[in-house]
């Protein structure tokens, strides 16, 4: 088993303040201010909260998709009361992964469904940068991680070049790089000394989270029928000694998040995926219910709706008293190590921003699209075949350039097409893309008598502005003539038409009786 040391020290005013403000000397830098705010945030669709490592207001929260603010990212800069606009809009983006450079808060690289960006202004404007794939974390010396199971890349400071680590053996979902040196680095099972060179297996199964302490990277939590702890950076694990609460083991209730307290190595929080969250000051020794505030719903928690599921925890890396939750009614925060909590959504309600920045893909680009070939007539059943262009006239590159048309096969010089419309991607400036086209015509829908006119529209779109719309969607046309062997449900068409003559000339009971059902079937095709 492993044994917890004894605090030698208890915790006091005077020595928080000091290790805050060491906190923020050390790691000082330009302040990452925000726009006018006034802003709430979406508890529906609130994904996950970024702290900054060393402003303890500044908080970035990322939005799914159908946001009612219409933001990917927003930013608060007074611990969440109010939230204010980023350039990352929800119609465009979605934030998979963001990490703040702890050398400089003015960095802050995002990994969306555009791919790489980069911010300089604090989070507020982005441009793009080269991104291996996956997840991101820095390093406390500035190095940049993006890590995509099994693999690992990462970026030295000052560096434009990423190297390849040796693939982890076994799946995970999280990276740790231990605070004090990166060569050690944990991953689920496995743990490495020699920056990624090497593995071996630590833990016998995957976990969901794991934790080092940051003013001792010895001691790690992760998380195990609730928990685990390390005295030894992560090479033994042990369940913490329990003096009381024996329930918190027996009940079965596993782990969902584990973090530690910034200043404290004894000090743990663990949320559990059957009721609500915990904290414990002596490694795991006693444990007590911190939920105080915290509202939301507890589908799992079978004794008490007073503890709802904590979806995600966070602890400020600067104030040790502050820590953040998200429950189901959104984001939290608590500046009395957890004896009460207050929610921090902004303006309930608020409409969203009547301006944002700029996007990356920002720039104008005349996008055109011209159809050729269109057959003027045409007999079904048939395929009609033609042909179009699409053009970019400038001045900027066309990004995430789209096409759609109602056609049944669709062949393109540059991209992908499926049935629910094609990829083009990046357009650069005075390049084009030629298209084939196929579309089969049945007669059962659509124009159903000679003369009338089957219309078909194709469209071309893109996230750049375009300020020439007029020419982005065109139609061609072609006129339906029906052959004389075709039932249409037109009056004096086809077959109906050939046997009205027929009975003027007398065509026997036999005849009338076949007519009264192409009759009966010309009133059901008017139907």
């Amino acid at each position: 088993m492993i044994h917890s040391h004894s605090r030698s020290a208890r915790r006091t005013t005077l020595a928080r303040a000091f290790f805050a403000g060491f906190l923020l000397l050390a790691m000082a830098g330009a302040r990452a201010d925000c726009l006018e705010g006034g802003l709430g945030l979406d508890p529906a669709t609130l994904s996950a909260v970024f702290v900054h490592p060393s402003e303890p207001d500044t908080l970035f929260a990322t939005q799914f998709q159908g946001a009612t603010n219409g933001l990917a990212l927003l930013k608060s800069c007074d611990a969440g009361q109010n939230w204010s606009a980023t350039a990352l809009t929800s119609d465009l983006y979605s934030v998979n992964s963001l990490a703040v450079d702890p050398t400089n808060g003015e960095v802050v690289i995002a990994q969306t469904n555009r791919g790489g960006l980069v911010s300089e202004d604090g989070g507020i404007t982005f441009s793009e940068i080269e991104l291996p794939l996956g997840d991101l974390l820095f390093g406390n010396d500035g190095t940049l991680y993006a890590y995509a199971p099994p693999a690992i890349q990462r970026r030295l400071p000052g560096q434009a070049t990423w190297t390849e680590l040796t693939p982890v053996p076994s799946g995970f979902s999280k990276l740790l790089i231990d605070p004090s040196d990166n060569n050690r680095l944990h991953v689920g099972t496995h743990y490495s000394v020699d920056g990624g060179t090497s593995w071996q297996q630590v833990l016998p199964a995957l976990v969901k989270d794991l934790a080092y302490s940051p003013s001792d990277p010895a001691r790690m939590v992760a998380t195990h029928n609730p928990i685990r702890v390390s005295v030894d950076g992560g090479v033994n694990w042990a369940p913490p000694e329990l003096e009381e609460f024996s329930w918190f083991e027996s009940g079965g209730f596993e782990g969902r998040q584990v973090i530690f307290d910034a200043a404290e190595p004894d000090t743990i929080w663990v949320s559990l995926e059957g009721c609500g969250l915990f904290r414990s000051a002596d490694f795991g020794t006693r444990w007590f219910p911190k939920s105080n505030g915290l509202t939301g719903s507890a589908p799992f928690c079978t004794f008490s709706t007073a503890y709802p599921l904590v979806d995600k925890l966070y602890a400020s890396p600067v104030d040790s008293d502050r820590y953040f939750a998200i429950t189901s009614d959104g984001l939290f925060i608590t500046d009395s190590d957890g004896d009460s909590w207050s929610a921090i959504n902004g303006v309930p309600g608020s409409a969203p921003p009547t301006s944002t920045p700029p996007n990356p893909y920002s720039g104008d680009s005349d996008l055109e699209f011209e159809m050729f070939n269109v057959p003027k007539k045409y007999t079904p059943p048939t395929t009609m075949k033609f042909s179009g262009r699409i053009t970019n006239n400038g001045p900027d590159t066309a990004r995430d350039v789209t096409f759609s048309i109602a056609a049944n096969v669709v062949s393109i010089s540059r991209g992908s097409c499926n049935q629910f419309g094609c990829e083009i991607g990046d357009l650069p400036a005075g390049a084009s893309v030629e298209l084939q086209f196929e579309k089969e015509v049945l007669g059962g829908t659509g124009p159903r008598c000679s003369g009338e006119k089957l219309l078909i529209s194709g469209r071309v779109s893109a996230v750049t502005n375009d300020p020439i719309l007029s020419n982005n969607e065109t139609t061609g046309e072609s006129t339906r003539e029906n052959g004389t062997t075709i039932i249409s449900g037109c009056e004096g068409e086809g077959l109906l038409n050939n046997l009205d003559e027929k009975n003027k000339e007398g065509g026997g009971s036999t005849g009338l009786l076949f007519l009264a059902g192409l009759l009966a079937a010309r009133r059901f095709a008017r139907k």
